[in-house]
């Protein structure tokens, strides 16, 4: 019963993540002028979709001074090749004219990503 049940909520995390993935734009907003955040990940991942509820936070907050993309390899499988992903989630930053600056394996908090980008000389809350 207990494997079942774990079985089941696996099922159903990953059914979340999916359905929650659709809500963000994919990397085509990369190089449009503004800097990006560019997750990659999957619904398999449990801590792909520990990351989710910060890019959810992020994505929402228009006070921000970049955008939060997202690439799943669920439904983008050739993006593993084309960012040369080794392991998941991974973060790619990119400045507005869609030059890679930085990339993280593993989760980061929303803290830890605003300090990147003041690393890359850029501020991630440019109206406060």
């Amino acid at each position: 019963a207990v494997l079942g049940g774990l079985i089941a909520l696996q099922v159903f995390q990953s059914a979340r993540y999916k359905r929650q993935t659709e809500a963000f734009p994919n990397d085509s907003i990369v190089g449009a002028g503004r800097p990006v955040l560019l997750e990659i990940g999957a619904a398999s991942c449990i801590y792909c979709r520990r990351m989710m509820p910060v890019l959810t936070e992020l994505a929402a907050d228009e006070s921000i001074g970049f955008a939060v993309a997202l690439v799943s390899l669920d439904t983008q499988p050739e993006a593993r090749e084309k960012y040369g992903v080794q392991a998941i989630p991974m973060q790619i930053f990119y400045d507005g004219q869609g030059r890679e600056l930085d990339r993280h394996t593993g989760m980061l908090t929303r803290e830890q990503i605003f300090e990147r980008w003041r690393r890359l000389e850029i501020d991630p809350q440019p109206s406060s």
